[in-house]
């Protein structure tokens, strides 16, 4: 996701680039994938991206964008493509620097000894339509994203918060106990200036699910006004971050102008974003290469050169850090059974997949991916915890015989769902080979 892009806009332009576990986030989720999936199938490697070396003379950035976003509401998305654009016209309590976490719109914050009782204090800062943005405006967005009617995609990211579990799964429909279980969540505006957050317990990561952008705040009045659908409108998305929308032309462009409202303004040098939206990543490179794009972001084997290394001068790599995997349906079929889920993941070969994909991926031992330090001991903790996903063809063929589909024997043709983005086409087509060499199975 673009942290830094378009935020670190002075002399050279910074790309920071995560796909995350589950489509987008910053925090993996915290459901198994081992029980109802393949387990991971790679963890995501590098990828190369063309940035300008310095700001365009007319300090337009022209962006070669793939997809399009879904919603501008920073509740609603759950979406890579819709995160990019949400990151730059928004912004949370703390933000993302080239050295780590920085103050955002909280100037300062204090925390308890117990580690449980945040109290953020919020710098003057205001709404691309000049209001100012308030501890209220925090507090209705995480409440919000708790509510179901809603239905945020990480809604359970606030799950660290005291109470937000309950509200979110509340299945009462009485209005009285539904706003019971709302004022007793862990989220409190104390004055226009002081947000109070109180954990279950402590988290260590907390702070940096606040630069996560379904915390980011929501203009009230906004909101109150239409409070499901109000970001499908143009003209109602009012932001917070480095830029405004000014357009956005369906299958098109999106154009964002610089927010002179914003607190750190003076550190924005561009005047304007415009993003051209375009289906897939080949389309981005050509786009950079007719010099109708000042960046484009591409895989490495997209990338043209000796070898299909980056070329000087001309691209940046960043590692991306995220896992890709496989879920099953278990409502119908043989899938149901825990041992063919198990068959078909020691089944695939990640070595092989990643060795096909030249893109410097690992092959994921685990569903939390390489990048993620344990706390505790300050070690990677994919490396800790070692591979749970081993290649083991003969253990598979003995678990699918064991669940009565010998060699394959009556076992019912699959059919894998993906989208053809990037390498996944490739990697649905490589899994199929393997399940049909290994165990029979087409």
């Amino acid at each position: 996701m673009l942290f830094g892009a378009l935020r670190a806009l002075s002399s050279i332009l910074w790309i920071v680039l995560l796909a995350l576990l589950a489509g987008c986030g910053r925090l993996p989720s915290g459901d198994g994938g081992a029980q109802t999936g393949t387990g991971p199938v790679e963890s995501a490697g590098e990828e190369a991206s063309t940035p300008v070396a310095i700001p365009p003379p007319d300090q337009v950035l022209r962006v070669a964008f793939v997809g399009e976003p879904i919603t501008l509401d920073p509740a609603r998305a759950g979406d890579e493509v819709s995160a990019l654009v949400i990151n730059q016209l928004f912004e949370g309590l703390l933000r993302k620097g080239v050295k780590g976490l920085e103050p955002g719109v909280a100037k300062s914050w204090d925390v308890s000894e117990d580690k449980r009782i945040y109290t953020f204090h919020l710098r003057d800062s205001r709404w691309s339509n000049g209001e100012p943005v308030t501890a209220a405006d925090f507090e209705l967005a995480w409440k919000r994203a708790l509510d179901s009617a809603v239905g945020s995609p990480y809604a359970y990211q606030f799950y660290v918060i005291k109470g937000a579990r309950e509200y979110h799964a509340a299945a009462t429909t009485n209005p009285a106990r539904r706003l019971a279980l709302r004022d007793a969540i862990g989220v409190t505006a104390v004055d226009e200036k002081t947000l109070r957050v109180e954990l279950e317990k402590p988290v260590p990561y907390f702070l940096d699910l606040t630069t996560f952008f379904p915390f980011y705040p929501v203009n009230t009045a906004i909101v109150k006004s239409s409070p499901i659908y109000w970001a499908d409108d143009v003209l109602a998305v009012v932001s917070n971050g480095p830029f405004r929308l000014m357009d956005w032309k369906k299958q098109h462009e999106i154009r964002m102008l610089k927010n002179i409202h914003y607190w750190d303004a003076g550190g924005v040098t561009l005047k304007e974003v415009r993003l051209t939206l375009v289906p897939d990543r080949q389309s981005s490179i050509r786009l950079y290469e007719d010099r109708d794009a000042d960046l484009a972001r591409t895989g490495l084997a997209g990338i043209k050169g000796d070898g299909g290394k980056p070329l000087p001068g001309k691209t940046m790599v960043q590692g991306l850090m995220g896992t890709e995997y496989l879920v099953f349906n278990t409502a119908h079929g043989p899938l149901g059974d825990r041992r063919v889920r198990r068959a078909l993941a020691l089944a695939i070969d990640r070595k092989a997949l990643a060795n096909t994909l030249k893109g410097g991926e690992k092959p994921a031992g685990g569903v939390v991916p390489f990048g993620m330090v344990n706390p505790s001991s300050g070690k990677d903790f994919r490396e800790e915890s070692g591979e749970l996903f081993p290649y083991d063809v003969d253990a598979a063929r003995a678990l699918l015989a064991e669940a009565g589909f010998p060699g394959g024997a009556r076992f019912p043709r699959l059919t894998l769902l993906s989208n053809i983005e990037g390498n996944h086409a490739p990697v649905m087509q490589l899994i199929s080979e393997m399940w049909k060499n290994n165990l029979g199975i087409e």
